[in-house]
């Protein structure tokens, strides 16, 4: 056989070698291949095929300063050659060394470098001398379309120059080597994004499911069973309508199934309930569309949150509309019968006073005024409800007021009722009406002792709590950090949902007809609100009821008691018998109610006063202004058309600076009467009045 035909025996020979190592490799890599092991499964036998000393494997990175660097990560040596696989020298090395740059402009282009290291800059040879290389084939390496690195074969044992044949198996291994990194690349990267959505479906607060078209749930996530109880292994292959048991929300979930799947409907929205596993019900809110594959649809997927929070609510914010309205129409014609009530107990008195002892009208008189006193305390409770009653405001230890009055409260209720004390030792202090507050616990009382007929046990206790507890019952802007809780649990017959929703209702009661006036909680709601605090009531049907009054605290425990500053309504008032007489003293009465202002002014000349009177403000004014005489007391309503008294009052002082003024109302705790009472010499009487009181108020402001 000739030299050519040995030399091209050989070429073939290897060749096949070249060839049978890239297809075993080729075929090993499309199997489940661990990163590691890809440069050695690949490389080696490629080494091997063309017979080189070494063969390694280098990968780009950047520096914190942005310098690209290059790192060997594999490397194969043949027997007798020195392995380099641990040398720190060949790591982090930056293609700006001298005799890098020709070589990594080369790479970039994706171009084959091959040279002898003879032929290399001084710098670059040194490193490969080190190594005893000789020769050296470089093959750069893309991944994903961007240059990743090199592959590379060094000859240690001789100089030799790199044919098309080492170069084509080179540049396929390092084109294979690139394919499999990418797809190594894109496989980690749906891994993570599976890790990612399995993550995010399973942690989701709200219900994500799919349900296929025979409709049965392919998937759901582990709040099904946060939400409603049920095992994820349980729901997956049972048809929807298990969970959806009420004939008309089935229907509504149908109708959205075929608004999707019939009429084309990207998605839909809607609300449904879902029954637990312990046969209750949960309100979604659900947002579901179809699921499409190669144009097709092939199920369902959904989201369901949960509404229960929400439509609580939203029933509360109701519930306080309500309340408001109600109350505002509840002190409107308390305010109005207030009139009513002057006129008939202040008429009453008059006849009264003129009958002789032995008349026998007088006993019938006195029913009358009886009976109209009756009607002034239902409009007191009234405006207790609507938040319009005289308020006395002070900062007081609600500990303390409760022992002072436990003794009162426990005669409250019968033998048969045990009353047990709880109250923490130290709560601070709140800023309210002690009579008030005496008056919510008197109710709360009364209330727990209605329902216990037969007798049971009433807890009394208090706390300091932080406003989160507040925020969890759905009280979302809270003026203050710490609050002071007040709380009734009794051991009664309890109440159902229907009774809860309207408790605080004026004039709604489960007593038997002719029992209270149905305004014991309804007052209590009242004050509650104007001490600028929040009620609720937890019951269930033969468990007992418990109440939570929940006050601001305005001082911590310990902390010494600043001046309350706060004005009060002076109720010692000198028995009628003991003022001094009237002389010429002229009072002016504005009332725009005809029968407040004719009553007034009987019961003042009848006192031996010289009275006139007007209908308004601005009738006033005209008549002050054509009077010669001065006047001594102004006695005004505070709500009228135009003027209010107020504003009569600041104009009248004008003209006649120590005139004194005391105001009337039944809107005893408006804005307008507080500006009116701060102010010196000023004071109130609560409408409805009786002579008696007229008289008194009149005579001290005088004698001042």
């Amino acid at each position: 056989m000739t030299e050519t035909g040995r030399a091209t025996g050989v070429q073939l020979a290897q060749r096949g070698a070249i060839l049978e190592a890239i297809s075993s490799t080729a075929q090993a890599l499309l199997t489940e291949v661990q990163a590691h092991e890809i440069p050695g499964r690949l490389l080696e036998p490629l080494a091997r095929a063309v017979g080189a000393s070494r063969v390694y494997l280098f990968e780009n990175h950047r520096d914190a300063n942005g310098r690209m660097l290059t790192s060997q990560r594999y490397e194969w040596c043949d027997a007798g050659i020195a392995s380099h696989a641990d040398d720190p020298a060949l790591s982090d090395l930056s293609y700006d060394l001298p005799g890098f740059e020709e070589m990594a402009a080369a790479l970039e282009r994706d171009e084959v470098y091959a040279r002898q290291s003879n032929e290399l800059a001084a710098d670059f040879r040194s490193i490969l001398e080190a190594q005893q290389v000789r020769s050296l084939l470089l093959v750069p390496v893309r991944v994903g379309g961007a240059w990743w690195g090199f592959v590379g074969f060094d000859e240690c044992r001789r100089e030799r120059e790199w044919g098309p044949l080492e170069i084509e198996a080179l540049r396929i291994g390092a084109n294979l080597l690139g394919a499999v990194l990418e797809r190594q690349r894109l496989d980690a990267e749906l891994r993570d994004s599976e890790a990612s959505y399995r993550e995010l479906f399973e942690s989701a607060t709200d219900l994500v499911w799919s349900i296929d078209l025979e409709g049965r749930f392919s998937s759901v996530n582990a709040t099904v069973t946060r939400l409603l109880g049920w095992p994820v292994e349980e729901v997956v292959g049972r048809p929807w309508e298990e969970l959806i048991t009420e004939p008309d929300q089935r229907e509504i979930v149908r109708a959205a199934i075929r608004r999707k799947l019939e009429d084309g409907a990207a998605e839909t929205r809607y609300e449904v309930r879902l029954r637990r596993r312990d046969g209750g019900y949960v309100p979604f809110e659900v947002n579901s569309r179809v699921m499409v594959r190669e144009g097709r649809p092939v199920g369902i997927h959904g989201v369901g949150r949960d509404v229960s929070e929400r439509r609580q609510l939203e029933e509360q914010l109701r519930q306080a509309v309500k309340m408001e309205a109600v109350g505002r129409l509840a002190a409107s014609i308390a305010h109005e019968f207030n009139h009513l009530l002057a006129a008939i107990s202040g008429y009453g008195e008059r006849v009264l006073s003129r009958l002789r002892a032995n008349d026998p009208l007088r006993a019938e008189v006195q029913e009358i005024l009886r009976t109209g006193e009756q009607a002034a305390e239902l409009t007191r409770e009234l405006l207790a409800f609507g938040r319009q009653q005289p308020v006395k405001p002070a900062r007081i230890d609600l500990n303390d007021l409760i022992q002072q009055r436990l003794p009162t409260l426990r005669r409250v209720v019968s033998e048969d009722v045990l009353v047990v004390d709880l109250t923490e030792v130290r709560v601070g202090r709140i800023h309210a009406d002690p009579d008030l507050v005496e008056q919510i616990l008197v109710s709360l009382f009364v209330n727990a002792r209605d329902a216990m007929p037969e007798g049971g046990r009433i807890e009394l206790s208090t706390a300091v709590v932080d406003a989160e507890e507040l925020r969890r019952r759905g009280i979302a802007l809270l003026p203050q950090p710490v609050y002071v809780r007040l709380s009734l649990r009794d051991t009664g017959h309890g109440m159902d949902p229907a009774v809860m929703t309207r408790i605080f209702e004026p004039f709604f009661s489960t007593r038997e007809r002719g029992r209270g006036s149905g305004l014991g909680l309804s007052t209590v709601y009242g004050i509650v609100k104007q001490c600028e605090g929040y009620i609720f009531a937890d019951s269930h049907p033969g468990q007992g009821s418990v109440f939570h009054v929940y006050f601001p605290q305005v001082e911590p425990p310990g902390t010494r008691r600043p001046a309350s500053g706060e004005f009060r309504v002076s109720s010692a008032l000198a028995p009628a018998s003991a003022l001094a007489e009237p002389g010429a003293e002229q009072v002016l009465v504005v009332e725009d109610e005809d029968l407040i202002r004719q009553l007034a002014e009987q019961i003042l000349r009848d006192r031996g006063y010289r009275v006139i009177s007007a209908a308004s403000a601005t009738e006033a004014l005209e008549l002050v202004t054509s009077l010669d005489g001065e006047i001594d007391l102004l006695v005004t309503d505070i709500v009228m058309p135009g003027l209010s008294g107020l504003d009569l009052a600041q104009r009248l002082r004008r003209r006649i600076p120590d005139l004194r003024v005391l105001f009337m109302s039944g809107y005893s705790d408006s804005p307008l009467l507080r500006a009116g009472l701060a102010r010196e010499g000023a004071a109130f009487l609560q409408k409805p009045f009786s002579a008696d009181a007229l008289e008194r108020r009149v005579r001290d402001l005088l004698d001042r």
